[in-house]
């Protein structure tokens, strides 16, 4: 499996909360008691154990973001394009200031195969890019990027696996820049994302096919327009600079939109010849084979 340069000094910033054998005992009696309806004290343990991190520091201010996130696992993990102002949950953060515009989150696999969900769908992509029409000088508007280990339990550990990467904008009028966005984006009229029916603030990696720039983050360091949370100080200072120490720069991809599906058993084999028990990765809207496992 290959991760990035930038993930071995991501994993002194991981918390657990609960011992793998805790998680998956909550896990499995909130989804017991899901169809049940009695799932409300084993929902409110679990939001109330869930490690807070530091998702970025606003560069107009200084101001923290903060959010729970599991990061034991990605079962509860919900990717979207049309989400802008969350990493994992709404009612569990704080944004910290005025300046907070949008944030965006990318799901890296490193070469696993999520193979502990039926499916999971990587509408953003793996790879981060940023929104140039969210880092517009008129607003003086820039962007924190910032990463952190998402974990599967193996045995009785937690196994670093994943990785997941947030880009957080900032601007000086969150409430005109994000409709500004959507103009320059979508001159003709605010396109949904055709899934939610919410308009589509973000682009997934793909986008950086067909305009290179959006994924040379390191281009963004340059302009200004990129900073990061420093992985080397346990308290995470903001940096804006030299570009030659950006930790982000080649990460390596899908590059698109994914998803990890989990198809039924052929009653034949010969109606299938290419089904395995753990799944496949397929990019979307093409549904093209980015991965399968071998025998």
């Amino acid at each position: 499996m290959t991760f990035h340069a930038s993930f071995p000094k991501t994993i002194a910033h991981l918390r657990a909360t609960f011992t793998p054998d805790e998680y998956l005992a909550l896990m499995g009696r909130i989804k017991q008691s899901y169809w049940m309806l009695t799932e409300r004290e084993e929902v409110e343990t679990y939001w109330r154990r869930l490690p807070t991190y530091l998702f970025a520091r606003c560069p107009l201010c200084g101001a923290e973001y903060t959010s729970v996130a599991d990061t034991h696992s990605i079962l509860e993990w919900v990717i979207s394009r049309a989400e802008y102002n969350s990493v994992f949950s709404v009612d569990f953060q704080r944004v910290g200031c005025v300046h907070f515009t949008a944030v965006q989150s990318f799901i890296h696999l490193n070469g696993y195969f999520p193979t502990e969900v039926d499916y999971f769908d990587g509408a953003c992509g793996d790879i981060p890019i940023v929104i140039p029409e969210l880092l517009l000088d008129e607003f003086h508007a820039s962007a924190v990027i910032h990463s952190l280990p998402i974990c599967r339990v193996e045995g009785n550990e937690f196994a670093l696996r994943y990785s997941l990467y947030t880009v957080t904008y900032y601007s000086d009028a969150p409430g005109e820049a994000r409709p500004r966005s959507y103009d320059l984006r979508f001159p003709e009229g605010v396109k949904d994302d055709g899934d939610s029916g919410f308009p589509a603030l973000f682009d997934s990696s793909g986008r950086s096919y067909r305009e290179p720039l959006v994924g040379d983050l390191r281009y963004w360091v340059e302009r200004g327009k990129l900073h990061w949370l420093d992985l080397d100080d346990p308290t995470l200072p903001l940096k804006s600079g030299p570009a030659s120490g950006f930790p982000y720069a080649g990460i390596q991809g899908f590059g698109g939109s994914y998803i990890y599906r989990k198809r039924p058993k052929p009653r034949w084999r010969w109606l299938d010849r290419h089904w395995h028990p753990d799944g496949e990765i397929r990019g979307y809207p093409l549904n093209e084979l980015l991965a399968r496992p071998s025998w």
